[in-house]
């Protein structure tokens, strides 16, 4: 049981956009009670993430996201399993009002 050390895990997944910094990567948080359930209570990953959000120098900043992925290998809060990509098609009786999303969306779409 988890209450004795046990694991448990689950597949999921996000788009890109949801991933792409410590601040914004759920996977990473380790706040304890205002994390995912069973994700870890760790200071330091969030100290890192703290410090990643207040830096303001790009270069600072990338030298704390890669710091961040090395802690997580120490706590393991997830193991990416691989990428995985959604086909799609349209026809030509459809017009988007806005360049494509990177992300599935139902607005724009106009049937001409």
């Amino acid at each position: 049981p988890i209450s004795e050390g046990g694991w448990s895990a689950f597949t999921t997944s996000w788009q890109q956009l949801d991933i792409t910094d410590p601040m914004l990567n759920p996977y990473l948080a380790a706040t304890c009670d205002k994390a995912r359930p069973g994700w870890p209570c760790d200071a330091e990953m969030e100290a890192l993430r703290d410090r990643f959000a207040r830096e303001g120098d790009p270069a600072k900043r990338k030298a704390l996201a890669i710091e961040a992925q090395i802690h997580n290998t120490k706590i393991v809060t997830h193991v990416p399993a691989g990428e995985w990509y959604g086909v799609s098609a349209r026809r030509g009786l459809v017009s988007f009002a806005e360049p494509l999303a990177p992300f599935l969306v139902f607005w724009g779409l106009e049937k001409r």
